[in-house]
């Protein structure tokens, strides 16, 4: 927020601008987006927030158990974050890319729940996935709900991702339609009414 405010600063003595609350609006919406992806030079707002997440899985683990199913439920901008620890916890755990950092090691201990592997459901509310979708090629491939090992712990356990988008937020997007991996990936796009 600090970095946030003093580019506001520098943007209001540039020149001279309308919609000020829009404006600010904006800035403290889209910075918070853009500082979190990662840069060809750096990573580190990215890494710093993933060591968070993998921090309070830590906290749950030891108060729920390690083998506990997960459920994660994630709003706005916290379902990219979300969806993108996922993806890296999938990578890691699933014999794919490691794309986490030592400071994010440091914060998992070795439970079935802070590797992913009890992931049950996912409910993304407003969120702008959609949009996200724009970085890849034909809009990029969703995590997998339930995570691949989630079946073997609980084979009677349904798992799902539902996503909650209203039709007046234009933050917040269907995600089914965006190509067949998102259709298959997604249990069900569900309109609601936020006022």
């Amino acid at each position: 927020q600090g970095d946030e405010d003093a580019l506001w600063g520098k943007l209001k003595r540039g020149g001279e601008l309308n919609f000020h609350l829009l404006r600010r609006f904006f800035i403290d919406f889209a910075a918070d987006a853009v500082a979190y992806q990662p840069t060809q030079g750096s990573d580190q707002t990215y890494q710093d927030i993933h060591s968070v997440f993998a921090k309070s899985l830590r906290t749950l683990a030891g108060k729920a158990g390690g083998t506990a199913p997960l459920c994660i439920i994630a709003h706005s901008l916290g379902t990219v974050i979300a969806s993108n620890y996922i993806w890296d916890l999938q990578s890691e755990f699933g014999g794919g890319k490691s794309t986490i950092k030592s400071n994010v090691k440091a914060a998992i201990s070795d439970t079935p729940l802070e590797h992913g592997e009890t992931l049950a459901s996912f409910y993304t509310l407003g969120s702008p996935l959609a949009v996200w979708s724009l970085r890849y090629d034909n809009f990029g491939m969703p995590v997998t709900i339930p995570s691949p090992a989630f079946n073997g712990r609980y084979p009677n356990v349904y798992g799902e991702w539902v996503n909650y988008y209203d039709r007046d937020d234009i933050i917040g997007y269907p995600l089914r339609s965006i190509n067949n991996l998102y259709r298959k990936a997604v249990t069900a796009d569900l309109k609601v009414a936020v006022g």
